[in-house]
């Protein structure tokens, strides 16, 4: 299987993320999580649930392999977030 591991957490006054070639900080990362989580969830609860059977698979992103996140006084202080690599898996 192919992922993409993404992993940001907050050091002091600044937001560093551990992944190569690409520039997030912990609440772009956040809000990606909470995309994957929430919106895609329910997006792909409400296509399964119609009739036409090719209705489900109108939404093609990256599968959520997992995702974590740390708090320290109320904010997010760590994410990870793995997803599919569809650059290999759905050519």
């Amino acid at each position: 299987m192919y992922w993409v591991v993404k992993v940001a957490h907050h050091n002091g006054n600044e937001d560093i993320l551990d992944i190569s070639d690409i520039s997030v900080n912990v609440r772009a990362l956040h809000h990606e999580m909470r995309v994957y989580t929430e919106l895609f969830s329910e997006l792909g609860k409400f296509l399964a649930s119609k009739k036409s059977l090719r209705a489900r698979f109108l939404l093609n992103v990256p599968d959520l392999i997992f995702h974590d996140k740390g708090t320290r006084a109320s904010k997010v202080t760590r994410c990870h977030l793995v997803t599919e690599d569809v650059e290999e898996t759905k050519r």
